[in-house]
């Protein structure tokens, strides 16, 4: 019910109409009543005055027609006749009240006695005012406690008062019953009048209004529905003005709808294109140099989530050196295929080849940067370099080898065809023995010299690791080695089950041999080094210096206690000729470069 009443009281345009409505209503109710009720009063005490004269005048006549009866019967001296009269008349007078109504009739004598009543005294002896004899107007009297309407008639002849008399209440109740007419009829009519300008109102114009208002609420949501009224008054002309506009909205939104529809299309195929390039590109508030947008490629290179990057300045991650100084916005310059760097989030810096240019989106200039990652292609071109540098050394180390060969082979066999002719206990069989040796080991330097140049004859066939590591633990070149190095402890870890492999066993030896020496002289103070064998399958593959493919391996592991390899040492371990090692102890500048 009170949902109800607010819901009216939202009716706006009703109260708006019915309140002047109300108001002027109440105006012209009030208005009339107070034009009608003082003649309908008078009216009503002018009828009331009437009929109490009436009243008085029919009792006068009474007494007369019984006087004159009398005097035609010449009995007016017969005292039982005259009694008898009196009385008649005196009920007749009584009866007069039944007549008229709420007319009281009484007799009075000598303005004492009352001879007859209407009214029920019960022995009662009223004070009544001072009765004239002559002709009375009505006037208002104070009778038995209470005020009356009273007019009296006076008999001479029998020294009577005929009394007509009305109580105040019974006077005002149809006056009051007349007023309360006359206020209830004007304000009856009144509220008819709006109840049936409510019902023609809120038929005709507020449920339609309501209609146009749900339609409108349903465009505000998207529901371009008309309105069927089929009415030709104004309310028509706005339904039919509403239903034009529906229209043109339902052409219009089905026109923004499919360009709503070919725009996102438009973004899902650039941010496909963004997603998918592998170039990382960043969007920069040219003002501020903020970072507004990045792709997933950026985010791969940064290493940080998009919600870290943006809003950052630009400066944290590129080109880090020159905040403060943007290279479009500030110096003017043209940044196109230039070498800059990216400091990722983790604090590491790669070299990345940058392109900006200025762009507009929606009225606002932004900067797109685009960039690639040239980590991979520095390291290319550091193994293209090296790849080079050392074709150019195997090429000169192939010659000299080569050359050696033709010079060694002589210094090699000779010794053993003079061995064979010398006997055993010849002086000079021991000096001949270390000329063959000597021209052994240059032999063997000479032959990782054709490795290194990629000229070598290697010899591949099926070994184990195990077998190779453990014959070079017990060959001269180790027991030489550990009159060198006598604090170092060589500890070993073979795995009984290892696999074979296929290999040259001299270049395995050679390798083994020059970690295990290059180990030792990393401890001039002691220390240990670990040799261990393993097998062990890879199950993706490995792209490092070498291409690995996933596959059984068997694997050695070389570990040392010693100083390790510095950072500058680091990037020369494989060249030719550079050794770190003591003149005349050890090494020939090829040992790593060979393994």
């Amino acid at each position: 019910m009170r949902k109800d009443r607010l819901q009216f009281l939202k009716n706006r345009i009703l109260l708006s109409i019915l309140l002047p409505v109300l108001g002027t209503g109440l105006i012209l109710s009030a208005l009339c009543a107070s034009y009608l009720t003082p003649p309908l009063v008078s009216f009503i005490q002018n009828r009331t005055d009437a009929e109490l004269k009436l009243a008085s005048n029919i009792g006068l006549t009474v007494c007369e027609n019984h006087l004159n009866y009398l005097l035609d019967l010449r009995l007016e001296d017969d005292t039982e006749m005259n009694v008898a009269l009196k009385n008649e008349a005196i009920k007749e007078i009584k009866e007069i009240s039944n007549e008229l109504h709420k007319i009281n009739m009484l007799i009075i004598k000598d303005n004492l006695t009352v001879l007859g009543s209407s009214l029920d005294l019960k022995n009662e002896k009223p004070a009544f005012p001072e009765f004239s004899k002559g002709k009375s107007e009505i006037t208002t009297q104070k009778f038995r406690n209470t005020f009356v309407r009273m007019h009296y008639r006076y008999f001479p002849f029998w020294n009577w008062h005929v009394v007509s008399c009305i109580f105040e209440k019974d006077y005002m109740e149809p006056i009051l019953l007349a007023k309360k007419i006359v206020y209830l009829g004007t304000f009856g009519v009144l509220i008819l009048v709006l109840f049936t300008l409510f019902i023609v109102f809120n038929f005709f114009v507020n449920l339609p209004l309501k209609r146009i208002i749900r339609a409108t609420e349903g465009v505000a949501e998207g529901k371009f529905s008309k309105v069927d009224l089929g009415r030709k008054d104004e309310i028509g002309q706005l339904v039919l003005s509403f239903n034009s506009m529906v229209e043109n909205l339902n052409k219009k939104n089905a026109e923004v709808t499919n360009l709503i529809g070919a725009l996102k299309k438009s973004d899902e195929r650039q941010k496909t294109i963004m997603d998918s390039v592998q170039t990382g590109i960043v969007t920069i508030d040219a003002e501020t140099h903020t970072i507004v947008d990045v792709n997933p490629a950026a985010v791969k290179m940064i290493g940080a989530s998009k919600e870290q990057i943006t809003g950052h300045v630009c400066h944290k991650y590129m080109c880090a050196p020159e905040e403060g100084k943007c290279p479009i916005t500030d110096l003017g310059q043209k940044v196109d295929g230039s070498e800059r760097i990216l400091v990722k989030a983790n604090g590491e810096k790669i070299p990345i080849l940058k392109n900006v240019v200025p762009i507009i989106l929606s009225g606002k200039e932004y900067l797109l940067e685009s960039f690639v990652d040239l980590t991979e292609k520095k390291k290319l071109e550091a193994q293209l370099q090296r790849a080079q540098k050392m074709e150019a050394i195997g090429t000169l180390a192939g010659g000299v080898a080569h050359d050696l060969n033709n010079i060694l082979s002589g210094i090699v066999s000779y010794p053993e065809l003079i061995l064979m002719d010398l006997p055993k206990d010849s002086p000079l069989r021991e000096p001949i023995l270390t000329i063959q040796n000597s021209g052994e080991r240059a032999a063997v330097i000479v032959q990782d010299l054709l490795t290194l140049a990629r000229r070598g004859v290697s010899v591949a066939e099926v070994v184990n690791l195990n077998n190779i590591i453990s014959e070079q633990l017990t060959s001269p070149e180790f027991e030489k080695l550990k009159l060198f190095h006598r604090n170092v402890k060589v500890d070993t870890h073979f795995e009984k089950d290892l696999l074979n492999i296929k290999g040259s066993t001299a270049h395995i030896s050679k390798t083994v041999m020059n970690l295990i020496s290059n180990a030792a002289e990393a401890m001039p103070d002691g220390g240990n080094i670990f040799i261990s064998t393993e097998n062990r399958y890879i199950d993706r593959p490995i792209k490092r210096y070498d291409h690995v493919e996933e596959g059984d391996y068997a694997t050695v592991t070389i570990f040392d206690t010693g100083t390790g390899i510095s950072k500058e040492d680091m990037g020369k371990i494989f060249e030719p000729f550079y050794t770190k090692k003591i003149m005349g102890r050890s090494g020939t500048g090829l040992g790593m470069a060979v393994v």
